[in-house]
């Protein structure tokens, strides 16, 4: 057992003081970052890097840190789902604020910034497939949130999500907001809208495709949610990572923004016949609003 760390279970990291699943050490990360879920998708980012410093690969998580210009960059992949952004968001964390030589916490607190380049399903009728949304709000089921502190959020939305859990018998909802001024900026990104996104806990049944039963999505909760009027919002698309970094980054006070591809419309039944055309649009848009 280590001299440093009576308890190494508590933080497990691999051999070089590398933390556990990314297999990164401090400084192989920059400052700023973009998320995608597939591991394919990072050289389609690093195509436009001028250099490239740091190559790492290990389980789904693939990392790429380089530069454009003079601005460095990272480009992880962090594979689906919101358990594996409690990796990636704890991970980060540690290579940034703690000293991992003695587990422990550093005085000095550093921040990042970090945009997820991800697909969505639109649930509005009226959002085209094909086009770019930006994440103003985020909601979520997911189990994930309540071992986590709470963080506010807009309390008549949070009632009004939970009145329909109630009622359906449903786990309770959390609603995280964004982190403003990035999101801001990545507002102005050309055809860009702004969302509130539903994080779903799965692809499959979590989304209403319930494949073994005759009437997929019993609880209603797509068609809810498509029609759904909360304080003059409406939810506008469905994914499976953002509200998990919305409440992570801001627990840990980094600045997190989620930009979507928009690939179907659940409510029309249409899906993009020019989907990779679409996620390198959105790859080049956010590329070209940072730097």
């Amino acid at each position: 057992m280590s001299q440093h760390s009576p308890d190494p279970t508590r933080i497990i990291l691999r051999p070089g003081e590398r933390v556990y699943h990314l297999d990164l050490a401090p400084g192989d990360v920059a400052s700023t970052l973009l998320t995608v879920g597939d591991p394919a998708r990072v050289p389609r980012i690093t195509q436009h890097f001028d250099e490239i410093f740091l190559q790492r690969q290990y389980r789904e998580f693939t990392t790429v840190t380089g530069r454009i210009g003079k601005e460095k960059l990272t480009v992880l992949s962090t594979g689906m789902g919101s358990d594996n952004i409690d990796i990636v968001l704890n991970e980060l964390e540690l290579l940034f604020n703690w000293d991992l030589v003695h587990r422990r916490p550093l005085a000095d607190r550093k921040s990042f910034r970090l945009i997820r380049l991800g697909t969505s399903g639109a649930l509005q009728p009226d959002l085209p497939v094909d086009s770019l949304l930006v994440s103003r709000w985020a909601c979520s089921m997911d189990v994930l949130h309540h071992f986590y502190p709470k963080v506010d959020g807009d309390a008549a939305v949070e009632r009004a999500l939970n009145a329909f859990a109630q009622s359906h018998h449903l786990p309770p909802f959390s609603l995280f907001p964004a982190e403003e001024t990035l999101t801001n900026s990545l507002l102005k990104m050309h055809g860009a809208q702004e969302g509130f996104t539903f994080t779903a806990s799965g692809f499959y049944a979590p989304q209403g495709r319930e494949l073994w039963k005759a009437h997929a999505d019993e609880t209603g909760l797509l068609d809810w949610l498509s029609s759904a009027r909360l304080n003059g919002q409406r939810i506008s698309n469905v994914e499976m990572e953002t509200a998990a970094l919305f409440h992570l980054g801001r627990l840990f006070g980094h600045s997190i923004a989620s930009v979507s591809a928009l690939l179907a419309n659940r409510p029309k039944g249409a899906f993009s016949d020019q989907a990779e055309a679409t996620v390198d649009r959105m790859i080049e848009s956010v590329l070209s609003t940072l730097f």
